[in-house]
């Protein structure tokens, strides 16, 4: 078989290797002739097939990519007309080529570490998007509450769940500061009701103002997951 009758697919994203990504290839190219493999690069992966099924591939890549974007960062998928190690190919059903035990176990262990990452960013951000909205339900609580008349408590649960894990880095500490500044006014609201004194409503119209601040805030820490 000519180099002409061959064309090499370059997958490039960020850890994409040990993620199940040769698996997937293999399972959308049934019926195609080639191979896909690794490279030394941790952030690049190869396909070799025929001419007449590489545009058919790509097409399947493009689609899966947009797919799985939330999970598997691929960059860019292109087609590259020489391929000059053909001595490689073998005719017959595409197939994974895989390395050496040692180097498969190396590339198995980095894309275990990448999917507990991963899981632990979506995790985070579901404790974020949890925060936020009883946010909202404070700030109506807020809100309602009068001088002149009995007011019920409020327990904010995802709040005080969130800074007791204290999921989010050094760098946003200013956004966690505030997040404990709105704890304790929580807290010292709920023993005015408990002791039926009386609220200030300049205060709370202080912290109202603040809770647009905290939401942006909130929104902000994503960045650094």
């Amino acid at each position: 078989m000519n180099n002409s009758d061959l064309r090499r697919i370059k997958i490039r994203g960020r850890d994409i290797q040990g993620v199940n990504l040769r698996e997937k290839i293999k399972e959308m190219s049934k019926g195609k002739i080639g191979f896909v493999r690794n490279r030394k690069d941790r952030n690049l992966v190869e396909i070799i097939c025929k001419l007449d099924h590489a545009e058919e591939i790509k097409k399947n890549l493009d689609i899966w990519k947009e797919r799985m974007k939330d999970f598997i960062k691929i960059d860019s998928i292109d087609i590259v007309e020489n391929f000059f190690d053909k001595d490689d190919f073998k005719e017959g059903e595409f197939e994974i080529k895989r390395e050496d035990d040692l180097q498969e176990m190396v590339w198995a262990l980095r894309g275990a570490g990448k999917v507990f990452s991963d899981l632990e960013k979506q995790r985070v951000i579901g404790l974020i998007e949890g925060v936020k909205m009883e946010i909202n339900r404070i700030s109506d609580w807020l809100a309602g509450l009068s001088p002149n008349k009995s007011n019920d408590k409020f327990d904010p649960k995802s709040l005080s769940n969130f800074l007791m894990q204290h999921p989010i880095p050094f760098e946003a500490k200013e956004t966690f500061d505030k997040l404990i500044g709105l704890e304790d006014f929580c807290s010292k609201t709920n023993n005015l009701i408990s002791q039926n004194s009386k609220i200030s409503k300049e205060e709370i119209n202080i912290v109202l103002k603040n809770i647009d601040t905290i939401r942006e805030s909130l929104d902000s820490l994503k960045e650094f997951l």
